[in-house]
């Protein structure tokens, strides 16, 4: 035997097979996503002879409560902008925090690679750089759903390459791209990786003690809620599944019980924190 030979032989396949195929779904996704919204950006270029892409209202807000946060104002507790709503907290009108992860990553990334802007972008906006990177951190960030999805079936014991197609169907279904190409900041483009992370870990916790991987499915389940009032109704049509699991005639061992214990305090502490 050479010694590439025992160099690879000794490597833990086991780990690096599936985080390569992770990778390769990932990666799938953000590749169709990203053509999408060129495809679409390009029909607007011919138009108006400029790389811009308008927002809705909705996703205009968020925008600007990501630029103030990258720009190192943060978010305002009142906005004189909302005309008619202008003495309501902000945080009582919406649910904040993808403008955290969009502005402190834009923040991160000017740390290694300086604006890049022409002056046609910017007879349109302030800062298109930002706009660009927005975008580009978005894609990249929901892609990360089908890697859950195809981590979640492996978890479930499924042949990996019935795990790789669950993966890539996800990647290329046209109700997982819709809404998702980064055209328009929305939510769930933070969220539906976190609700896929967090059956990812459950599941593991099922078949495996950790407490690390409990605290994770704890972090990351009160990220979820905490960030996208729609995460309350998935996760609890999963509590009401639970529920008829156990009537049924379900057992429930320690494993188990951990972790619905470990997402109920993580829901109690945001509910308490709300309410």
């Amino acid at each position: 035997m050479t010694k590439w030979q025992a160099i690879l032989k000794a490597l833990p396949w086991k780990i690096i097979f599936p985080v390569v195929l992770f990778l390769v779904v990932v990666l799938s996704a953000f590749t169709i996503r990203s053509s999408h919204y060129r495809k679409e950006a390009r029909k607007i270029r011919a138009v108006i002879g400029a790389d811009f892409v308008p927002f809705t209202v909705e996703s205009s807000m968020m925008y600007a409560y990501s630029r103030d946060v990258a720009t190192g104002r943060g978010i305002p507790r009142y906005d004189p902008g909302l005309v008619g709503m202008e003495k309501i907290p902000v945080r009582d009108q919406m649910t904040v925090g993808l403008e955290y992860f969009l502005g402190y990553g834009y923040r991160l990334k000017k740390l290694f690679c300086p604006s890049t802007s022409t002056p046609a972008d910017e007879n349109y906006e302030d800062d298109p750089d930002f706009t660009r990177w927005l975008r580009f951190q978005l894609r990249l960030w929901t892609s990360l759903t089908a890697g859950f999805i195809f981590l979640w079936l492996i978890v479930l014991r499924c042949p990996w390459f019935f795990a790789l197609l669950g993966g890539l169907l996800h990647a290329v279904a046209p109700a997982a791209i819709a809404r998702y190409t980064a055209q328009d900041i929305v939510r769930g483009e933070f969220c539906l990786p976190l609700i896929a992370a967090a059956f990812v870990l459950s599941c593991w916790s099922f078949r495996k003690r950790g407490r690390w991987r409990l605290l994770l499915l704890g972090v990351t389940v009160f990220l979820a809620i905490a960030t996208w009032d729609m995460c309350q109704i998935v996760f609890s049509l999963w509590g009401i599944c639970e529920i008829v699991r156990l009537l049924i005639g379900g057992v429930i061992n320690s494993k188990r019980r951990n972790v619905w214990r470990s997402e109920e305090r993580r829901v109690g502490k945001e509910c308490r924190s709300r309410w």
